[in-house]
């Protein structure tokens, strides 16, 4: 039996758009003469459609384009297609995430998914209903057939130490002695989580000495990056591995044997691939081609930059100097030696006058109010209400060009700083999404070594080895103000994803560290509501995935 993978990447609710990509990816695995063809979980809608499969309009829409290939599939192929299926159960309308099975022009099977998420970034039980039907196999040519859909085969009792549902829907299909398993998903890319996925299907395929088609998505949607890396195993050994972060279709013979799969790549190479699609997809899926981004000088804004060029081109980056009087020398001449060496155009805006004009009003405006003389007073001081305005100026002067020219911003803030609040409201925190706002300062700099290192130095070296600082006033660094970037992440990565205690974190860092970057890591959720979109890269991102009230007590009982 020959199957075609189709590893696409579909735009949510472009439901016509993807009905072309099925078209496609059926015709091509057609021409190699495949038995079944393979697209991703719920391809037709795109994936996570979210509250779009609360509007009748999109579902009616849906059902339409289903209808509409039973007609336009090739008739002697098996074709099995991810889709939304309403059913009426006992009166009332019910909402399945389904594989639909097309043959000789009918559909002459639907498989309803069982297992829904409802942890980190899932919601699906808000939205479908589990399948309570017996599993069942399909005859085709000589093999047994059975179909599962992504989280169907992530609850194997033996692969996890916990399991998150009662049931095992592989093991109940197995007893129907399946001779192959499709299993079309919808799987999420994390730092390393590709690894996990593939040592559960090998392991599942080697307990029950069958063959898994495992068929994922690629691309990104909002905040999620998904990798693709479809495979075929049989009995534990990887026979074919699509390519990662990119859309593949391949055939593949399950009687053949392949050479070995592809390495992989290491994990910083690999998270510098997901973010450049995360931002090539949002861009090009929201129609636009260009992004503005403010350049300090510093690592952040770098990396954001570099990336901003892999995923649109060179021509389409602007870089934006924005010196004030406490910027120092090499922090210009830094921005502008990573301009040259990507070829992106720069405009430069100094802030002085801008600055000088905003404390003008703000202190004249305090000084003929009803202030007291104390407030008066203390409104001529500098303080962080200075430090922050120039960064808002900053924003909104690189706001102002999205707006002028059509550009989208790009936030330039790290999971560090916008863990502990020293991301700006306002300043910082403005874009239209933040590349690495789920990537800790360490990782950073570790991206940025990986760029030289693969990119001819485009980074300037002093760029890496300088004293991080925010320049908004004289001789600043983070430091003043944050614990050494190595502390202040192994606290947050103990804390955000390993779940750790302020007790257990205490016994290889000082308590009143901890406390402290605990403490502001709980106040400053307010910050990270209005933050923008946030592209997903760790076990637990700070959004989504990670849902905390604002007003709540749990960070003052330390």
């Amino acid at each position: 039996m020959k199957v075609f993978i189709g590893q696409m990447n579909p735009i949510v609710g472009d439901i016509e758009g993807n009905f072309n990509k099925v078209i496609s990816a059926a015709r091509e695995g057609d021409a190699a003469g495949a038995d079944c063809i393979c697209t991703p979980e719920l391809c037709l809608t795109g994936y996570p459609p979210l509250d779009l499969l609360e509007r009748r309009d999109f579902l009616e829409l849906s059902d339409s384009f289903i209808s509409y290939l039973k007609g336009r599939l090739p008739k002697e192929r098996m074709v099995i297609v991810g889709a939304p299926l309403r059913e009426m159960i006992h009166g009332q309308e019910r909402l399945f995430s389904a594989a639909y099975v097309f043959h000789k022009g009918a559909i002459v099977d639907v498989i309803k998914k069982t297992l829904l998420p409802t942890y980190d970034v899932f919601d699906e039980s808000r939205y479908f209903t589990t399948n309570n039907e017996k599993p069942r196999v399909m005859k085709f040519g000589k093999e047994r057939i059975g179909i599962t859909i992504c989280e169907d085969i992530w609850n194997d009792e033996r692969f996890n130490r916990k399991r998150r549902y009662d049931s095992d829907p592989l093991e109940e299909l197995m007893k129907k002695k399946p001779t192959v398993i499709i299993n079309i998903s919808a799987s999420p890319w994390e730092m390393n989580k590709h690894l996990y996925r593939r040592e559960l299907i090998q392991h599942a395929s080697k307990r029950w000495k069958t063959t898994i088609v495992y068929v994922n998505q690629v691309g990104a949607n909002d905040s999620l990056i998904f990798d693709g890396g479809s495979l075929v195993v049989r009995n534990g050994k990887i026979l074919f591995a699509a390519p990662r972060f990119t859309e593949a279709s391949s055939a593949f013979d399950l009687v053949a044997y392949v050479k070995k799969p592809p390495a992989d790549l290491p994990k910083i190479a690999d998270l510098m691939d997901a973010l450049t699609i995360g931002i090539r997809d949002y861009f090009h899926k929201l129609g636009f081609s260009r992004a503005v981004v403010g350049l300090s000088g510093g690592i952040d804004s770098a990396v954001v930059a570099v990336l901003a060029v892999r995923a649109l081109g060179a021509e389409n980056v602007l870089g934006v100097l924005m010196p004030s009087e406490f910027s120092s020398g090499h922090s210009v001449s830094d921005a502008r030696a990573l301009v040259k060496a990507l070829g992106i155009r720069e405009l430069t805006l100094p802030i002085q006058g801008p600055f000088a004009a905003m404390k003008d009003v703000l202190r004249t405006g305090v000084g003929r109010s009803m202030f007291t003389e104390a407030e008066k007073e203390r409104a001529m001081k500098d303080d962080v209400t200075e430090e922050n305005l120039q960064s808002r100026i900053r924003g909104m002067l690189l706001m102002s060009l999205s707006n002028k020219y059509g550009y989208l911003m790009l936030a330039t803030g790290n999971k560090s700083e916008m863990s502990t609040g020293y991301a700006t409201l306002y300043g910082d925190l403005c874009g239209a999404l933040a590349p690495i706002g789920d990537v800790l300062k360490s990782d950073v700099y570790a991206l940025a070594r990986h760029i030289n290192t693969s990119m001819n130095n485009v980074i300037p070296e002093n760029v890496l080895v300088k004293a991080p600082s925010a320049e908004l006033k004289p001789d600043q660094t983070d430091q003043d103000t944050l614990p050494p970037y190595d502390v202040l992440d192994d606290i947050l990565h103990l804390y955000l994803e390993d779940g750790k205690s302020i007790e257990e974190i205490s016994k290889t860092h000082k308590r009143a560290t901890v406390i402290w970057v605990v403490s502001t890591l709980h106040k400053n959720e307010y910050k990270r509501r209005q933050a923008p979109c946030i592209l997903k890269v760790s076990r637990k991102a700070l959004r989504p995935g990670r849902v905390f009230p604002i007003v709540q007590k749990y960070h003052t009982r330390f």
